[in-house]
């Protein structure tokens, strides 16, 4: 694959193309690249901080969808054109990971080629380099908070959390972000261990197929049910809500309504 006519003077035209090369060599492409083409581009990259975040995000996404998108990725971080416009980009080996999982390892309904989701592996940022990702490229406030949650996640998903452990996990982040932080975390397992045995492999399916089955809970009691035992309007009453939900929530929800309610006697009694 390569330019039509001089690679320096079509990407000079519109920087643009410099990107598209990648994103059409990913999809459609054979190796070893064009070298003319590959060192105009290297010599073209610091041109792409003049693009607007939007048209480098749609390229970027568009890239990420490809079948390999890894192999291109790498080519592009050494030759210095990531840098202008995602240097956090280095984690590729999670990126493979995280293919083979969406496409080949794994047939599930929730499960396909997410290229959010590979745009989250390949980062090394925390929550504020997330935020500034997302102004950089444009991204929409559900995409950045979706990069956001798997890049500096509120909880931590590990193969060898428990059930109950993983019950608390989906209540608080809900099954879609349970899922995406399973699989970044199965893929940076991977590709720091090369290796896994068929036990590690079944307890990350373990926690898909409690993703794929979660059911949203909700507490059986609330702040009338507070009101009504005597706690004063206002910031009390979510005090001691939160109290009975903490218990509630460390017995794996299983108290029904009748032993919520007498918790909350219990808790709004030693609060007044």
């Amino acid at each position: 694959m390569r330019f039509v006519g001089d690679p320096m003077k079509r990407i000079e035209e519109d920087v643009l193309r410099l990107l598209r090369f990648f994103r059409f060599f990913a999809h459609y492409g054979r190796p070893p690249m064009d070298p003319a083409a590959l060192a105009a581009c290297r010599r073209m990259a610091p041109e792409l901080v003049k693009l607007s975040g939007e048209r480098v995000a749609g390229e970027l996404v568009r890239l990420l969808q490809a079948p390999d998108p890894a192999s291109v990725l790498i080519v592009m971080h050494g030759e210095g054109i990531l840098r202008p416009i995602l240097p956090e980009a280095s984690e590729f080996g999670r990126l493979r990971v995280m293919t083979w999982l969406e496409t080949r390892a794994l047939v599930r309904p929730h499960l396909h080629p997410d290229p959010i989701r590979r745009l989250a592996v390949i980062l090394h940022a925390d929550a504020e380099g997330v935020d500034a990702i997302g102004e950089r490229l444009k991204l929409s406030g559900v995409q950045t908070d979706r990069l956001r949650a798997m890049v500096a996640p509120k909880v931590a998903v590990a193969r060898t959390m428990d059930e109950r452990a993983a019950r608390r996990a989906l209540r608080r982040v809900g099954a879609d972000v349970f899922r995406d932080l399973v699989l970044c975390a199965w893929a940076a397992e991977r590709a720091a261990e090369a290796r896994m045995s068929t036990a590690e492999t079944a307890a990350w399916i373990r926690l898909l197929d409690l993703a794929d089955a979660w059911q949203p809970v909700q507490l059986p009691v609330r702040g009338a049910d507070a009101l009504a035992l005597g706690v004063p309007r206002g910031p009390a009453i979510g005090a001691v809500l939160a109290q009975v939900d903490e218990w509630w929530e460390v017995n794996d929800f299983r108290p029904g309504r009748d032993q919520c309610l007498e918790k909350l006697r219990m808790v709004a009694g030693a609060a007044s």
